[in-house]
């Protein structure tokens, strides 16, 4: 497997992007549709490094940065600084796919998909 990082091919990544849907598994194992939260966000990416903020029914919801690296098929953050308890050296490995000013994200664990994005290029 080839990881890229900061390079000219991570470029590809590099731009500001708007959260346009989702869903996520909660700690309950509820699937729960962003839509329904309400949940707004932005992530900023550039250099490999990203950084995004969130909001739900336009207050604070959370924020974090770190670093990525991504192979053909897998986007992987690894967050230095969260606004949410979270273990040092988690990663957060989604496969992805890229279409035009679209990126789409999904996040499996143990065989369960735990998290679904869209997300559209900012120009």
């Amino acid at each position: 497997m080839f990881m890229l990082g900061s390079s000219a091919l991570a470029a590809k990544f590099d731009g500001a992007w708007e959260l346009m849907s989702g869903e996520y598994m909660d700690h309950q194992k509820k699937l729960v549709q962003y839509q329904a939260l309400k949940l707004k966000s932005l992530k900023v990416i550039a250099d490999g490094h990203f950084s995004f903020i969130s909001q739900s029914n336009d207050k604070f919801w959370a924020a974090g940065a770190g670093e990525f690296l991504f192979t053909d098929a897998e986007y992987i953050e690894t967050p230095f600084y969260t606004s949410y308890e979270m273990k040092a050296g988690t990663e957060y490995r989604f496969n992805y796919k890229l279409e035009g000013e679209f990126w789409y994200n999904e996040r499996w664990q143990n065989g369960t998909r735990v998290e679904y994005e869209v997300w559209r290029r900012v120009e």
